[in-house]
């Protein structure tokens, strides 16, 4: 019996094995959802990369965030509605904006996080 091997994207090891070494040796958080943290004076670097079918329940942040996604795709859930996302495109959210993140294929984005005057720093 000729069986096709079913596949989600890239899949994450692909994803991650293709970051540069020094992103790659960078501290790793989480399992499903995996973020490498970069920190300088007013923002952040997190290289992410999420399997498909992982969720993020709805949050906000202290900082304002601009995310691309380089590989893979997920749904952006605000207020305003439900927008999908894929490759080369951007998303922002503002400091307190609630939203919610679905990812439909294991995916690689990188998240740029600036902190907003009056609010607390991410890490800090």
């Amino acid at each position: 019996m000729n069986r096709k091997r079913r596949t989600r994207g890239w899949g994450m090891v692909e994803l991650e094995s293709g970051l540069p070494t020094s992103i790659r040796a960078l501290q790793v958080s989480g399992d499903d959802i995996r973020a490498r943290r970069l920190a300088a004076d007013g923002c952040e670097i997190l290289f992410v990369t999420a399997r498909a079918g992982a969720e993020l329940p709805s949050h906000d942040h202290t900082t304002d965030n601009a995310t691309v996604i380089i590989a893979g795709g997920m749904v952006l859930v605000t207020d305003s509605g439900e927008r999908k996302v894929g490759p080369g495109q951007w998303y922002q959210t503002r400091a307190g904006e609630q939203h919610a993140l679905r990812f439909e294929a294991d995916t690689l984005q990188i998240e740029l996080r600036f902190d907003v005057p009056g609010t607390e720093a991410p890490g800090k």
